[in-house]
């Protein structure tokens, strides 16, 4: 009979668990906390101090919360630090054009105007809108009710805002927090993977894979992933309050990323056929020996990467790039490139200047991503 009540609580449990680890019911819940909070929470402290309009306080509390609100505790405290000024300043230029313009519909042009003018000088771009929100609503509210000192109103909508952003990096720190460095490392592993497929591409001088040939926007994929993964290590480093040695690596690795995809892309529009016309077998032996073990290094990359404690393949990338050092300095103290056009000469050097730099790249990241 246990056995059955315990299996029964299973099968309810089970997909309950699962649907409560889904992202984003994990972020509505807490964005529904946040909000039904910061409202007690405003109400209440308003209450205290005996303020008449309590009401509009929970309203503008739970408005600062829904905003700051983000999925990663890393994007709640940049969201909270952009916004924290732009509702300062927002809230002094409200009060400050009411108090020269006076209540006039003019006022919310002039007074959104130069707010966001203000943003721009301070080179506070994240703060724009909110800012310039915070200012019309001041000046709307102090038109609507022109009984109500434009100075308090301002003062105590920015202490409702404040009131708001800490409940929800409250909630952000305290229930579900998700941290960015562990979705730099997913989002890494990812871009390790789409980094392999455009390598093989991109270095081989005789594709006969259609699929190869024509994988469609996978720059954009690439680029696209390694500007998430820059904002995922800005996170990263808004969550550590002191100097976390991990972070300092991730930054690295994230470096070597971006100039690793750079060099493939440089690779990729070289002229493979002028390539292949001027190497001997040899050479084409040795280049093949480099790009395979550039393979199994990504492939290692990868696996470090997922799962840090797993062990990965052996490989000899370094001994590879020697020999590939020496066949060229063969090559070139027997062969003369003086019969080739300058182009395809161009695209010789070209491809193995970068493929040599790829290789000590993979060679760099690898170590890196024993520390990670």
């Amino acid at each position: 009979m246990e056995i059955v009540k315990r299996s029964w609580r299973n099968a309810i449990s089970s997909p309950a668990r699962a649907f409560l680890s889904h992202g984003d019911v994990k972020m509505a819940l807490k964005m529904a906390i946040a909000a039904s909070l910061s409202f007690l929470i405003g109400n209440w402290f308003y209450t205290v101090i005996e303020h008449p309009v309590t009401f509009v306080s929970g309203l503008w509390c739970v408005m600062a919360a829904v905003i700051v609100m983000q999925s990663r505790l890393g994007g709640t405290y940049k969201a909270v630090w952009s916004r924290f000024f732009g509702i300062l300043i927002g809230s002094f230029a409200g009060g400050f054009f009411i108090n020269i313009l006076g209540e006039s519909y003019y006022s919310i042009f002039i007074g959104v105007f130069c707010t966001v003018l203000l943003c721009s000088l301070l080179n506070l771009a994240d703060s724009i809108r909110i800012a310039g929100l915070s200012s019309a609503l001041i000046i709307v509210s102090a038109i609507a009710k022109p009984e109500v000192d434009p100075w308090s109103f301002a003062f105590f909508r920015f202490l409702d805002s404040c009131i708001g952003m800490s409940v929800a990096v409250c909630v952000s720190y305290f229930i579900w927090p998700e941290k960015a460095m562990e979705k730099m490392r997913h989002q890494s592993e990812k871009i390790l993977a789409l980094l392999a497929k455009f390598y093989h591409r991109s270095t081989a001088l005789e594709i006969k894979d259609v699929n190869l040939k024509n994988a469609p926007g996978l720059h954009h994929d690439i680029e696209e992933m390694l500007d998430l993964n820059q904002t995922y290590c800005d996170e990263a480093e808004l969550e550590t309050l002191d100097k976390d040695q991990r972070l300092i690596h991730w930054k690295a690795f994230n470096a070597a990323l971006d100039d690793l995809y750079e060099l493939i892309a440089s690779i990729e529009r070289v002229h493979k056929e002028a390539v292949e016309m001027i190497i001997d077998d040899d050479l084409g032996r040795a280049i093949s020996r480099v790009t395979q073990e550039s393979d199994t290094v990504l492939q290692n990359l990868e696996n470090r990467i997922s799962t840090p404690s797993r062990q990965v393949q052996e490989h000899t990338l370094k001994e590879s790039l020697e020999a590939l050092s020496t066949e060229l300095s063969r090559f070139r103290s027997t062969h003369a490139t003086r019969k080739f056009n300058i182009e395809h000469v161009e695209s010789y050097f070209v491809y193995f200047y970068s493929l040599r730099e790829i290789g000590e790249d993979l060679l760099s990241m690898d170590k890196i991503a024993e520390q990670l």
